[in-house]
């Protein structure tokens, strides 16, 4: 508590720490260091993490602490080692990407979402899905129709992903565009059930049809979701509109 409370202190701190990254110390003291740095460190100690997430037993508590530094350059630290990484530490730091929600990261993880490599592809579609917004649902829907079959329910829920944080800040056309798409009756029956309330919400006054019509399908998929729908408003008129058609 005193470092926070003393920036020269915390800077002294957070150095000893980056250079006990490639000290002799134990693995359990290296490992030690890196996790203070997810506290302690700044830009300052990025070069240090940057050259851990390359050691196996520190890459763990490096990328968590390059994901708790604010600022482009732990970004590209993490960009530049998922270049050349592989494995679960290629997986690892794409998910890292993500973890600030930061729209720069999208045109690195859009060059993933085809890639050849399930896990690969299936952990840049969910990071996409975590940063949400605008930016991530262009680069999604530009991308339907080259995913594999077996990871369109990865495309759809991480598109849903978008909507969702689309309608969160405002942005209600943008996410009725994607909600319209997500409640077709081509898309996959979970999808719509998902999908479903939002779009209703997004109507406004306009979602008590949309409520009214899905009761009235023979589609149970349909009515499950209106269902769910009713559940979930807080829009009286919904409400109201299918206690009349009830009555």
């Amino acid at each position: 508590q005193a470092a926070f409370a003393d920036a020269a202190l915390q800077q002294k701190l957070a150095a000893k720490c980056a250079a006990m990254l490639t000290s002799a110390a134990t693995v359990e003291a290296r490992q030690f260091a890196a996790w203070q740095l997810s506290l302690l460190g700044a830009s300052a100690e990025v070069p240090a993490l940057a050259r851990a997430l390359a050691d196996p037993n520190l890459s763990y508590h490096a990328r968590l602490a390059l994901e708790r530094i604010p600022g482009k350059q732990a970004q590209t630290a993490r960009e530049t080692a998922l270049a050349s990484a592989s494995g679960h530490l290629r997986v690892d730091l794409i998910g890292s990407l993500a973890a600030r929600g930061n729209d720069s990261a999208v045109p690195t993880l859009g060059g993933l979402v085809a890639a050849s490599d399930p896990a690969t592809a299936t952990a840049a579609l969910r990071a996409l899905g975590r940063i949400g917004g605008g930016s991530a649902s262009a680069l999604l829907l530009a991308a339907e129709g080259k995913i594999p079959a077996a990871l369109e329910p990865e495309w759809s829920t991480a598109l849903l992903q978008c909507a969702q944080r689309l309608l969160t800040t405002g942005n209600t056309p943008a996410a009725l565009a994607i909600l319209d798409r997500l409640t077709a009756p081509a898309a996959a029956p979970r999808i719509r059930l998902a999908a479903f309330p939002l779009r209703v919400q997004a109507l406004g006054d306009r979602g008590a049809d949309a409520v009214l019509s899905a009761l009235a399908s023979e589609d149970p998929a349909q009515q499950a979701a209106a269902i769910g729908a009713l559940r979930a408003t807080a829009n009286p008129g919904v409400l109201s509109a299918a206690a009349d058609r009830v009555d």
